[in-house]
Parts: C-alpha cells; structure tokens; sequence
C-alpha cells in the first residue's frame, strides 16, 4: 500500500463516517471489519428504531456525557446534530423529533441509517475488508505505519483510525480490542466502565412487577451523604431489576459510587408531578 493509505478498524457508524469523510480527501480508504457485516449493534439501537441524536441545545446533549462531555464540545462545533441531520437529509433519510427531543428515522427502522451509511461507503470507493480481525497496530518511529491482522498479514499506510468500540454488547463482536491496540500504542487508557446500563436491585419486589412500565418516574439514588435525583422519564421494571430511559440515563452516577465501594440505595416516585397528598 501507499504512504497515502488511512486504515479504519471497526465498521461501527463512527468508522463507517471516519471512512466516508476521509474518502473525500484521500484515495486510498481501507474499513476493516470483524463481522461479515456492517453496523451490527447500530441495528440494535433505540429499541431498533435508531435514536440517531437529540435535538436539544448543545449545552445540555454536552451535559448528557457527564465528565467527559466538555471534551466532546470542539467535535460538536464541527459535527454536530444539526450537522448530522444534514448529512442523512441530502442523502434522502427523512427524521422526525419526539416530545423527548429524540430524533429517529421516519421509517422507524435502524436499517434506514445503517443503509444511507453503506450506500455511502460504496459510492465514496472505500475497499471494504469483512470478517477480518485486526491484532495489533505497527508502529514506526514512533507513529503508527499498519495494522497486523490475526492470520499475520500486515497492510500498511499513512493513518491508523481506532473505531472499533468498547466492551458493550459482546454478542455484536465488541471485546474491547480496541483498547488494547491503542495502549500498544503508548496511549493512556482510562478503565472503561458501564454508563447506559439498566441496574439489578436486590429483593424479590422486580421480579413479581416484572414488565410494569411507569411514565412519567423519578429515580433518586443516595449513598451516605450523598443524593442524586434524576430528571423524569419512563421506567420498566425487570426481572432483576429496572430499566428504561430514566434508568439509563442515570445509571453512571450509580455506577461511580458502586466502584467507589459504596452501598447504593434507590428511591423511585411513580407520582412525581403529585404532591404526597395528592396520592
């Protein structure tokens, strides 16, 4: 391959956009991907329907990502959600906003997105490599020059894009490879930990309302001194425990004091707009 070549690994959307947007600057674009198939956990997202991005000022959607929201603000300047709905609108993807902000794809499908993205890779001429699995990144004199796949053979370039994901969903094929190859890189890796999960409670109380859904709840978790109240959203109930947009949305401030070896407790108000009289 040519000094010219930039190698993506990971055929996720953010490697599957980093293709796409270096195609138009450069002619050699390898994707790599581990699957047989494009966009696997994409198919999955917002219940299948695709939550492609929230239309809320940019302030508070930078809010959403907690600590690491500030580090986010210069990429959301050039790539924002304005800009995002650009980009799936002039390729013919119609969206529509919820109550909530949410914007999904008016077909409601996942696939709708995840076909504008393949559509666009094959237009752009990235060379697509499926089913294959990258070990490691080469590096010369200190900057990355391939990758080396897991039969041994190497393919060189200019750039190395890491686009591979986290440890989430591993049914999908995420392991978390990622973090490893950028760590043989020199780079620093900041422990990954759980931050849009549903969370187990003890007790048998779930699994006896398993499936009751609550619109609008609040959930407030306390731990010591400590207190956190979430803004309102839906709830469901599990059999182990409690999910649903309110529940995600909150679950890494529980997670922290959790592997902070907190004991974590949970308050959930089912009336939140009603006074106690009221109920």
């Amino acid at each position: 391959m040519n000094n010219k070549t930039v190698i993506i690994v990971g055929g996720g959307p953010a490697g599957m956009m980093a293709a796409i947007s270096a195609s138009a600057k450069r002619d050699g674009v390898i994707l790599i991907e581990r699957n047989t198939s494009l966009g696997k956990k994409l198919l999955l997202t917002g219940g299948g329907r695709c939550n492609m991005t929230n239309a809320c000022p940019e302030q508070d959607l930078i809010g959403h990502y907690s600590r690491t929201g500030e580090f986010l603000r210069d990429a959301f300047k050039v790539f924002g959600s304005k800009e995002l709905l650009a980009f799936f609108g002039s390729r013919g993807l119609e969206t529509g906003i919820e109550d909530d902000g949410k914007v999904f794809p008016v077909t409601g499908k996942a696939s709708s997105v995840l076909g504008v993205l393949e559509k666009e890779i094959e237009i752009s001429g990235v060379r697509m490599l499926r089913g294959k699995r990258v070990k490691n990144i080469i590096m010369k004199e200190g900057r990355a020059a391939g990758i080396v796949l897991e039969d041994g053979s190497e393919i060189t370039g200019d750039k190395v894009i890491i686009a591979s994901g986290g440890l989430s969903y591993s049914a999908t094929g995420a392991s978390g490879d990622g973090l490893s190859m950028a760590a043989g890189t020199g780079h620093t890796i900041i422990p990954p930990r759980p931050g849009l999960v549903p969370l187990d409670l003890e007790g048998s109380i779930p699994k006896d309302i398993e499936g009751l859904s609550v619109t609008p709840a609040r959930i407030t978790f306390r731990s010591g001194k400590m207190k956190y109240s979430s803004d309102k959203g839906s709830l469901i109930f599990t059999r182990s425990g409690i999910s649903g947009p309110v529940t995600l949305l909150s679950s890494a401030k529980a997670v922290d004091w959790i592997l902070r070896g907190k004991t974590v407790s949970v308050e959930i108000d089912m009336f939140p707009d009603k006074s106690p009289e009221e109920v």
